[in-house]
């Protein structure tokens, strides 16, 4: 059984996080936020899913599960220190 995934565009992003791209864009850089999908030479996504868990370990305040599951940073740090990093 195959199951899709749904792929969210910039501006969903910046309403499901409430940052600005500049800011997850720069977490991404370090590890600390999912990584985008090249969906065409200028067009760029993310799994709805994958920014759906990572916003969700913070408000339970569990940390980035979501990248220690993919290899990633595993940082505990406050997130406002990390969007400062």
């Amino acid at each position: 059984m195959s199951s899709s995934r749904s792929i969210i565009r910039k501006h969903k992003v910046e309403a499901k996080t409430g940052y600005s791209y500049s800011t997850f864009n720069r977490l991404e850089k370090v590890g600390k936020f999912p990584q985008r999908v090249i969906l065409g030479p200028r067009a760029v996504g993310w799994f709805e899913d994958e920014v759906d868990l990572w916003v969700k370990d913070r408000i339970r305040g569990r940390g980035p599960s979501l990248i220690q599951q993919h290899g990633g940073s595993n940082s505990s740090a406050p997130l406002a220190a990390q969007a400062a990093e």
